[in-house]
Parts: C-alpha cells; sequence; structure tokens
C-alpha cells in the first residue's frame, strides 16, 4: 500500500501513475539528490531530514531558495513537529513546507515565523492543496495565488536576526559603546552559538559549556565572566592572537569598557527577545530561537551591511545578493572544476570581497573536490583544510571591518567540514597575510601592501571575482583617480580613459597590470553598473575594453534592475540608501593584443518573472540567450541596447 506521502506526491503530479517522478523531485533516501546542490545547502538538508522535496531543475532555472520540503510524520509528536518548524525557517531557503500527520495536511508559510507561538504560519489549507499541483508550480500559478503571503518576508530568518543585530547596535552605540567593539561583540558571540549547535564539546572553567551555559553567561550580565570566555576561546582556536578574528585589542576593560547594560543587550539578541524591549518573543523556554548550524553563513556574512555602517554610503559598496554570487561561481569555478577533474586548487582573489561570499562559495567547492579526489573525510581531511584555504582564498578591502568578516565567515567555512570532536581540536590558520584591508589601487610603497602585492603577483590565480564600488567615490578614494591617470597615460590617450570617474570601470582594467605575467591566464567576472555598456561618455572605454579584453558572457539586468539589490526585510533607515541603478555582469579575460574580433560574447538580458521577484531566481528564456560576435559590439555601439529587450533579428533588420 503507498504511503501518505506517496499518494500526496502522485495526487499533485510529482509523481506518475507508473511511480516516475518529475525532475526537481528527490526522495530524501535516494542517493540521487547528493552532489546536485552547494554542500552547505545538502549539509542542511541532511540535518533536518524532509521526507521528499522539490525544486525547479530546468536548464534555465538557476537559485537553492525556492525549496519545497515534505515530510511525513507517523504521530503527532509535539516536539517533533516544532523542531521541524524552527528548522526550515532557520533554512531560510523554503516558501512551503507540506507536513503530514496521521489525520492532517498541514501547508505552511517556510519564510514566516509566528515568535508567539514558535510555528510557522498557515500558508493555505488542506483542501488548497491542488494549487501546489506540479504544472501548477512549474507555470507559475501557485506563486500569483499566494504572492501576498509570500512576498512579505520581514519574517524571514535573516531579516529576523540582522533587524535584532541593528537594534542590538543602536542600543549598544547609547551605552557609549563603539561600532568596532559592538561588531566584535556579537561576532564572536555568534561564533560561540555556532560551535554550541553544532554539538563541540568544550570545557571551559571545569563545566560543559552548552546551551545552558551560554545562557548563563550572558543572563548573569557579567562582564568579566564573558570576557574570560572570550580569552579561553582566543587561545583555544588560535596560536597567534594576532591572528583573531573580531580583535578587542588586548581584551583589557581599562581599554574597552562596557558594563552589564551591554551584556544585557546581548541577552536579549541571542535569546530571540523583541531587542528594543526585552519582551519575550514565545513561550519556549529553550535558548534556541535561531539555530546557527542551520543558518546560512551567508546570511551571517551579511552582517557586514551594519558593519560597514555610514562608510557603506560613501563609498558606494553594496552588499552582493547571494543569488548572485552563486551564478557567478557556478560559471566560473564550477566549470573550472569540471573540466579540470584531477584538480582541486582553485585560486581566486576578491578585489572587493566585503563579508567574503565569493570566497566562501569558492572555498566549499575546493574542498568538495578534495575530498572527491582524495577520498578522504574526518581527521584525514582536516589535515588539508588549513593548507586548501591558505592557498587559494585571497581578498582585498578598503574597509579593514569588512575583512574581519570575510575571514570570520572562511573560519566558519572551514569548520562546517569537519565533526564536531574534529572542531574541537582544530587551529585555525593564519589568513591576515592572504587578506588585505587597504586600498586595491595603492602604488606607494606601504610595507603591508607591498608585501601583499608580491605575494598576488607571485600567485598564478585562476579567477579575479567581485562587486567593485560604482559611481564616482573621488570624495573619499582618491588612489583611484590617480590608477585611471596613469593607465590612460601609458595606453597614450589624451583624455580621460575611464568616463566619469567610474570606479568600477578602474576594477576592471586593474585585471591586466596587477598579477604580473599571470595576468593574460586569469579570467575574471564583476558585477557592474551597467552604465558601462550605454553610457555615451563611456564609448572610448568601451571601445578599448573591447579591443584588449576578451568578453565571454554578459549577463544584463537592467530590466530587472529594481529588484536585484531589493531590500525585502528590516525596514531600516541604514539599508536605505541603497543603489537601484541597473547592474550587470562581465565574465572576461585580458588579452592585451587586438585579437578579439571573431570571439563570441554569450549575452544574457534577464527579464521580470515571477520566480525573480519571490525567490530571486534565474529564469532565462531561449530569447533572452544570444551569441554575438565580439566584432559587432565593436562595430556597432549602440547594440547593447537593442539586445536588452530585443534579439539578434533585430540587429540585423537595422543593419
Amino acid at each position: 500500500m503507498q504511503s501518505p506521502l506517496g499518494q500526496l506526491l502522485q495526487k499533485l503530479n510529482f509523481i506518475d501513475s507508473e511511480g516516475i517522478k518529475k525532475d526537481g523531485l528527490y526522495l530524501f533516501d535516494d542517493s540521487s539528490w547528493k552532489n546536485k546542490f552547494s554542500v552547505k545547502v545538502e549539509d542542511v538538508l541532511k540535518k533536518i531530514k524532509p521526507s521528499a522535496f522539490f525544486i525547479n531543475s530546468s536548464k534555465f532555472y538557476f537559485s537553492e531558495n525556492s525549496f519545497i520540503l515534505f515530510f511525513e510524520i507517523d504521530s503527532r509528536d509535539k516536539e517533533k513537529i516544532n523542531k521541524i518548524h524552527k528548522d526550515c525557517w532557520n533554512f531560510g531557503k523554503t516558501p512551503v513546507v507540506f507536513i503530514i500527520l496521521p489525520d492532517e495536511l498541514q501547508i505552511l508559510n517556510g519564510f514566516s515565523f509566528n515568535s508567539n507561538k514558535g510555528l510557522l504560519e498557515v500558508l493555505a489549507r488542506e483542501d488548497e492543496k491542488e494549487n501546489f499541483n506540479f504544472w501548477e508550480l512549474i507555470a507559475g500559478n501557485t506563486w500569483n495565488i499566494y504572492n501576498n503571503s509570500l512576498i512579505n518576508t520581514k519574517n524571514k530568518v535573516d531579516n529576523t536576526l540582522l533587524k535584532n543585530i541593528y537594534d542590538a547596535r543602536q542600543l549598544l552605540k547609547k551605552l557609549d559603546i563603539k561600532s568596532e567593539l559592538a561588531n566584535s561583540l556579537i561576532g564572536r558571540l555568534i561564533f560561540t552559538r555556532y560551535l554550541i549547535d553544532r554539538g563541540v564539546e568544550i570545557d571551559f572553567k571545569n563545566a560543559k559549556f552548552d546551551i545552558n551555559a551560554f545562557e548563563n553567561l550572558l543572563e548573569s550580565n557579567s562582564v568579566e565572566n564573558l570576557y574570560d570566555w572570550f580569552r579561553f576561546i582566543d587561545n583555544k582556536f588560535f596560536d597567534d592572537a594576532a591572528e583573531r578574528f573580531f580583535p578587542i585589542q588586548d581584551l583589557e576593560l581599562s581599554d574597552e569598557y562596557i558594563n552589564s547594560d551591554c551584556v544585557g543587550v546581548l541577552y536579549n539578541l541571542f535569546k530571540g527577545n523583541e531587542v528594543k524591549t526585552g519582551q519575550t518573543r514565545f513561550d519556549f523556554k529553550e535558548f534556541k530561537y535561531y539555530d546557527f548550524q542551520i543558518i546560512p553563513v551567508e546570511f551571517i556574512s551579511n552582517i557586514y551591511e551594519f558593519f560597514m555602517g555610514e562608510s557603506q554610503a560613501e563609498n558606494k559598496a553594496f552588499y552582493t545578493p547571494l543569488f548572485l554570487a552563486e551564478y557567478i561561481v557556478k560559471q566560473t569555478v564550477t566549470k573550472y572544476f569540471e573540466e579540470n577533474i584531477n584538480e582541486y586548487n582553485c585560486r581566486v582573489i576578491d578585489p572587493s570581497c566585503g563579508s567574503g561570499i565569493f570566497l566562501v562559495e569558492t572555498l566549499r567547492q575546493i574542498i568538495t573536490r578534495f575530498q572527491a579526489i582524495n577520498k578522504t573525510n574526518g581527521v584525514e581531511l582536516k589535515k588539508h583544510l588549513n593548507n586548501l584555504a591558505i592557498d587559494n582564498i585571497f581578498g582585498v578591502d578598503k574597509d579593514p571591518a569588512a575583512v574581519n568578516v570575510a575571514i570570520f565567515s572562511i573560519y566558519i567555512t572551514l569548520l562546517d567540514f569537519q565533526d564536531p570532536k574534529e572542531i574541537k581540536k582544530f587551529k585555525f590558520p593564519n589568513l591576515r597575510n592572504n587578506f588585505y584591508g587597504g586600498d586595491f589601487f595603492d602604488d606607494e610603497f606601504i610595507s603591508s601592501w607591498y608585501l601583499f602585492k608580491k605575494k598576488i603577483t607571485e600567485t598564478n590565480f585562476d579567477f579575479v571575482l567581485g562587486n567593485p564600488p560604482w559611481g564616482d567615490v573621488s570624495k573619499y578614494q582618491k588612489k583611484y583617480l590617480k590608477y585611471c591617470k596613469n593607465r590612460a597615460k601609458i595606453e597614450g590617450f589624451q583624455d580621460k580613459l575611464i568616463s566619469n570617474d567610474e570606479i568600477s570601470q578602474a576594477f576592471l582594467l586593474r585585471l591586466s597590470d596587477l598579477f604580473g605575467q599571470n595576468s593574460k591566464e586569469i579570467k575574471a567576472a564583476f558585477i557592474v553598473t551597467s552604465k558601462i555598456l550605454y553610457n555615451l561618455q563611456a564609448d572610448k572605454f568601451r571601445a578599448y575594453f573591447l579591443e584588449r579584453f576578451e568578453i565571454e558572457q554578459v549577463l544584463e539586468l537592467s530590466s530587472v534592475r529594481d529588484k536585484v539589490f531589493k531590500k525585502d526585510g528590516p525596514k531600516i533607515k541604514q539599508l536605505k540608501k541603497t543603489t537601484t541603478g541597473p547592474a550587470c555582469i562581465i565574465f572576461y579575460k585580458y588579452t592585451g593584443k587586438p585579437a578579439t574580433q571573431d570571439n563570441i560574447v554569450k549575452h544574457i538580458s534577464l527579464k521580470p518573472n515571477k520566480f525573480f521577484d519571490l525567490f530571486r531566481a534565474f529564469v532565462i528564456e531561449k530569447y533572452d540567450y544570444k551569441e554575438v560576435m565580439q566584432g559587432y559590439f565593436k562595430e556597432y555601439d549602440w547594440i547593447w541596447k537593442i539586445l536588452v529587450y530585443g534579439n539578434l533579428l533585430d540587429f540585423y533588420f537595422i543593419i
């Protein structure tokens, strides 16, 4: 007799009458889904153990943000059901959750958590289940029906966490705590919670340090106890205090004073209480509103937005949406490994690394590839983890706070690949030599930059990936203007080579003169403003760029310009200072010679669609994809505009 899960899946056409599953449907006990998704997503799926799950897996659909999870439960086990609710919410990537009980079918909104009840909100009634039929989902009709419920993502885990962190920092600021110290306190406590949620057994002061000990540590309002814990963690995971992430100088209270009120703010943050008021959100006595072994590190990394403070708006530096980072890494690092099946090293540098999202995704793939090639895990893998990071991951950012978060994100990634018993004995590598907290356009003799520049010049990089600042930021960053002037002079330009002092243009060119002999071997991908492709003042830059660089792909996002960097979550004044300019992604490499006429450029123009609005999912229709000789872009500068909404037939008709 078919199980209730099987009956439901067949009723909704995920399985046909002959028992054949539709593409995108996976049963948890079937290993066919392994290695289909990112390492972190697969790891979370193994933790929450859905009975089955579905995700659109068509050729031109790119996203890991729209899982539909099915849980079949044979009894009304309240504890088990509550855990499913919290796990799915912490996952943050599942808009629809089905819980199949012996006498009931629940259809829940995985994005919305009722903090008072500690449960997911109901999305639909049982008699509405046909709205989630396979064909309705594929056609997008389901999302039209439940658009209002799902589009309101203010209660998503990442938005809730970030809003609370913002509120906590504001309260700490009122208590005369400097931003740098507030960042360090929160970052260190997130790391502590990660260790606890992973089940890492740590003895502190002759007692097991678990979730109860963590609660007691903060509830005691003892500054001395808190700093004792920080010292203990530093000594446990670092051989050298200079290597610490989120440094707090020498941890002496006389230098950086916090009081019991500050500890109280931190208590409310991690308890899940309403930070502003301290009001308890729900009736659970446990201290685990958030689960940091499930919350993707990318969400944690987005705390960087808050760490940047006002400098974000000044420097025109904005966060990189996860879906863009995933797409870029799939088109670069993933393809590299597909073409080099015996290789596990892939050296990547991000010259505007921010929270390190590109580097984190790259490192995961590197470690996974190393595991597959060497058939290793556990203790044996642990021996190689640090070197895999040191040999392959490099970053630069003008904001030292960003570098701290990037290194923190790399450390968490290294721990994700270890069992709790191994983490207990792990020492973090010194990544400070792989990151530079300063200006990417430095050419002066600064000892730290000189040593870093020497290192990256001698490193045979495979990719340069990033989301550099946009616009004219000469008021805040002077050195790139000097670089632009010198570059124009070297290239024989009487006037400016770079238009309107656009800093992202400077980043595009910097690839060709920073990495020595290796410059012509490196491939790059940058998220830049689409104005580079259309602005009349940028015609000289385009002509030069097309002459000296080969473009592999352009993903044009102009038609969804208001959605790319859209803020769904916390309505915070600080976060309203964001760009609404059109964006594109350029994949390219430096040639150094005029031999790009016949190079084929893959041009993709993304169009507005419901999937993108809800899940930041790329749905690429066949008419959105074009292959164009680079010579056409050189000869007909206006073709860029034609290809945004038109196709090659339109171009041929005009010429």
